[in-house]
Protein backbone atom coordinates (compact mmCIF):
# COMPACT_ATOMS: atom_id res chain seq x y z
CA UNK A 1 0.00 0.00 0.00
CA UNK A 2 2.94 2.32 0.66
CA UNK A 3 3.93 1.95 -2.99
CA UNK A 4 0.39 2.74 -4.18
CA UNK A 5 0.21 5.91 -2.07
CA UNK A 6 2.96 7.38 -4.24
CA UNK A 7 0.22 7.59 -6.88
CA UNK A 8 -1.67 10.79 -5.98
CA UNK A 9 -4.80 9.61 -7.82
CA UNK A 10 -4.93 6.51 -5.61
CA UNK A 11 -4.19 8.53 -2.46
CA UNK A 12 -6.98 11.02 -3.14
CA UNK A 13 -9.53 8.30 -3.93
CA UNK A 14 -8.45 6.39 -0.82
CA UNK A 15 -8.79 9.53 1.32
CA UNK A 16 -12.19 10.44 -0.15
CA UNK A 17 -13.54 6.92 0.33
CA UNK A 18 -12.57 6.58 3.97
CA UNK A 19 -12.79 10.19 5.21
CA UNK A 20 -16.43 10.30 4.12
CA UNK A 21 -17.34 6.98 5.68
CA UNK A 22 -19.69 7.33 8.61
CA UNK A 23 -17.35 6.22 11.36
CA UNK A 24 -14.64 8.81 10.50
CA UNK A 25 -16.64 11.77 9.22
CA UNK A 26 -16.59 15.11 11.00
CA UNK A 27 -20.41 14.99 11.10
CA UNK A 28 -20.26 11.71 13.03
CA UNK A 29 -17.78 13.19 15.52
CA UNK A 30 -20.02 16.25 15.96
CA UNK A 31 -23.04 13.99 16.50
CA UNK A 32 -21.25 12.02 19.22
CA UNK A 33 -20.10 15.25 20.88
CA UNK A 34 -23.69 16.45 20.97
CA UNK A 35 -24.82 13.13 22.50
CA UNK A 36 -22.16 13.45 25.21
CA UNK A 37 -23.38 16.95 26.06
CA UNK A 38 -26.94 15.58 26.39
CA UNK A 39 -25.72 12.74 28.59
CA UNK A 40 -23.80 15.18 30.81
CA UNK A 41 -27.06 17.06 31.42
CA UNK A 42 -28.88 13.79 32.15
CA UNK A 43 -26.14 12.77 34.61
CA UNK A 44 -26.49 16.08 36.48
CA UNK A 45 -30.27 15.56 36.70
CA UNK A 46 -30.11 11.84 37.58
CA UNK A 47 -31.45 10.95 41.03
CA UNK A 48 -30.97 7.22 40.80
CA UNK A 49 -27.44 5.77 41.26
CA UNK A 50 -28.03 2.94 38.73
CA UNK A 51 -29.32 5.34 36.09
CA UNK A 52 -26.34 7.66 36.67
CA UNK A 53 -23.95 4.70 36.37
CA UNK A 54 -25.56 3.55 33.08
CA UNK A 55 -25.31 7.07 31.66
CA UNK A 56 -21.63 7.31 32.65
CA UNK A 57 -20.91 3.99 30.89
CA UNK A 58 -22.71 5.23 27.77
CA UNK A 59 -20.71 8.48 27.89
CA UNK A 60 -17.49 6.48 28.22
CA UNK A 61 -18.47 4.46 25.13
CA UNK A 62 -19.13 7.66 23.14
CA UNK A 63 -15.76 9.09 24.19
CA UNK A 64 -14.05 5.94 22.91
CA UNK A 65 -15.90 6.21 19.60
CA UNK A 66 -14.89 9.87 19.25
CA UNK A 67 -11.26 9.11 20.03
CA UNK A 68 -11.22 6.23 17.54
CA UNK A 69 -12.78 8.40 14.84
CA UNK A 70 -10.27 11.21 15.46
CA UNK A 71 -7.38 8.74 15.36
CA UNK A 72 -8.54 7.37 12.02
CA UNK A 73 -8.98 10.89 10.62
CA UNK A 74 -5.44 11.69 11.74
CA UNK A 75 -4.10 8.56 10.04
CA UNK A 76 -5.96 9.40 6.83
CA UNK A 77 -4.60 12.97 6.90
CA UNK A 78 -1.09 11.56 7.35
CA UNK A 79 -1.48 9.25 4.33
CA UNK A 80 -2.69 12.09 2.11
CA UNK A 81 0.07 14.40 3.38
CA UNK A 82 2.70 11.77 2.52
CA UNK A 83 1.34 11.27 -0.98
CA UNK A 84 1.20 15.01 -1.65
CA UNK A 85 4.76 15.47 -0.35
CA UNK A 86 6.09 12.67 -2.59
CA UNK A 87 4.27 14.07 -5.63
CA UNK A 88 5.64 17.57 -4.99
CA UNK A 89 9.14 16.07 -4.99
CA UNK A 90 9.81 16.82 -1.33
CA UNK A 91 12.56 14.85 0.32
CA UNK A 92 11.26 13.40 3.56
CA UNK A 93 13.51 12.71 6.52
CA UNK A 94 13.77 9.23 8.03
CA UNK A 95 11.53 10.16 10.95
CA UNK A 96 8.69 11.14 8.60
CA UNK A 97 9.12 7.96 6.55
CA UNK A 98 9.07 5.74 9.66
CA UNK A 99 6.07 7.64 11.00
CA UNK A 100 4.24 7.24 7.71
CA UNK A 101 5.01 3.49 7.53
CA UNK A 102 3.67 3.06 11.07
CA UNK A 103 0.53 5.05 10.23
CA UNK A 104 -0.22 2.73 7.29
CA UNK A 105 0.28 -0.28 9.56
CA UNK A 106 -2.03 1.16 12.20
CA UNK A 107 -4.69 2.13 9.65
CA UNK A 108 -4.83 -1.43 8.31
CA UNK A 109 -4.79 -2.97 11.80
CA UNK A 110 -7.59 -0.65 12.97
CA UNK A 111 -9.60 -1.74 9.94
CA UNK A 112 -8.98 -5.42 10.45
CA UNK A 113 -9.33 -5.73 14.24
CA UNK A 114 -11.15 -4.13 17.12
CA UNK A 115 -8.67 -1.96 19.03
CA UNK A 116 -9.32 -1.48 22.74
CA UNK A 117 -6.45 0.87 23.58
CA UNK A 118 -3.01 2.01 22.50
CA UNK A 119 0.23 3.41 23.88
CA UNK A 120 2.21 5.99 21.97
CA UNK A 121 5.66 5.03 20.74
CA UNK A 122 8.56 6.48 18.79
CA UNK A 123 7.71 7.70 15.25
CA UNK A 124 3.99 6.92 15.76
CA UNK A 125 4.77 3.25 16.34
CA UNK A 126 1.96 2.57 18.77
CA UNK A 127 1.51 -0.52 20.86
CA UNK A 128 -2.08 -1.54 20.16
CA UNK A 129 -4.22 -3.64 22.48
CA UNK A 130 -6.67 -5.79 20.54
CA UNK A 131 -10.03 -7.08 21.62
CA UNK A 132 -9.78 -10.88 21.81
CA UNK A 133 -12.34 -13.66 21.56
CA UNK A 134 -12.70 -16.62 23.91
CA UNK A 135 -9.86 -18.42 22.07
CA UNK A 136 -7.55 -15.47 22.88
CA UNK A 137 -7.32 -14.57 19.19
CA UNK A 138 -7.82 -11.05 17.87
CA UNK A 139 -11.43 -10.23 17.05
CA UNK A 140 -11.74 -9.34 13.38
CA UNK A 141 -13.91 -6.42 12.29
CA UNK A 142 -15.24 -8.11 9.16
CA UNK A 143 -17.29 -5.25 7.75
CA UNK A 144 -14.56 -2.60 8.05
CA UNK A 145 -11.85 -4.95 6.78
CA UNK A 146 -14.09 -6.08 3.90
CA UNK A 147 -14.61 -2.41 2.90
CA UNK A 148 -10.84 -1.86 2.81
CA UNK A 149 -10.17 -5.00 0.78
CA UNK A 150 -13.01 -4.32 -1.67
CA UNK A 151 -11.77 -0.76 -2.22
CA UNK A 152 -8.22 -1.98 -2.92
CA UNK A 153 -9.32 -4.79 -5.26
CA UNK A 154 -11.73 -2.53 -7.15
CA UNK A 155 -9.10 0.17 -7.60
CA UNK A 156 -6.45 -2.30 -8.79
CA UNK A 157 -8.87 -3.95 -11.24
CA UNK A 158 -9.91 -0.55 -12.63
CA UNK A 159 -6.26 0.45 -12.96
CA UNK A 160 -5.45 -2.79 -14.81
CA UNK A 161 -8.45 -2.30 -17.13
CA UNK A 162 -7.36 1.27 -17.96
CA UNK A 163 -3.83 0.01 -18.66
CA UNK A 164 -5.15 -2.64 -21.07
CA UNK A 165 -7.39 -0.13 -22.87
CA UNK A 166 -4.45 2.23 -23.31
CA UNK A 167 -2.22 -0.58 -24.61
CA UNK A 168 -4.91 -1.69 -27.06
CA UNK A 169 -5.40 1.87 -28.35
CA UNK A 170 -1.64 2.27 -28.82
CA UNK A 171 -1.33 -1.06 -30.65
CA UNK A 172 -4.29 -0.19 -32.91
CA UNK A 173 -2.69 3.16 -33.66
CA UNK A 174 0.61 1.43 -34.53
CA UNK A 175 -1.20 -1.01 -36.82
CA UNK A 176 -3.08 1.73 -38.67
CA UNK A 177 0.00 3.92 -39.08
CA UNK A 178 2.36 1.07 -39.94
CA UNK A 179 0.36 -1.23 -42.21
CA UNK A 180 0.11 -1.18 -45.97
CA UNK A 181 -3.14 0.21 -47.39
CA UNK A 182 -5.36 -2.07 -49.51
CA UNK A 183 -7.35 -0.85 -52.50
CA UNK A 184 -10.42 -0.51 -50.32
CA UNK A 185 -8.48 1.59 -47.80
CA UNK A 186 -7.08 3.85 -50.54
CA UNK A 187 -10.58 4.53 -51.93
CA UNK A 188 -11.80 5.53 -48.44
CA UNK A 189 -8.65 7.56 -47.82
CA UNK A 190 -9.13 9.51 -51.08
CA UNK A 191 -12.78 10.29 -50.24
CA UNK A 192 -11.76 11.70 -46.83
CA UNK A 193 -8.93 13.67 -48.45
CA UNK A 194 -11.25 15.29 -51.04
CA UNK A 195 -13.82 16.51 -48.47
Amino acid sequence: MKKKLKDINFAEKFYDKFSKSKQYSSGYIASLTHKIEDINEDIRDARDFNQKNRLEQTRKSYYKQINDAKEMRGLLDSLLFYSNAINRGEILDNESIFSFRNNIREFVLRHKYYIESYKDGLHDNRALTFKTNKDKKRTVSYTKFRDLVIFLITYLEEEELQKRIKQQEESEKDIIEGRQLTLWDIDGFNKKKNR
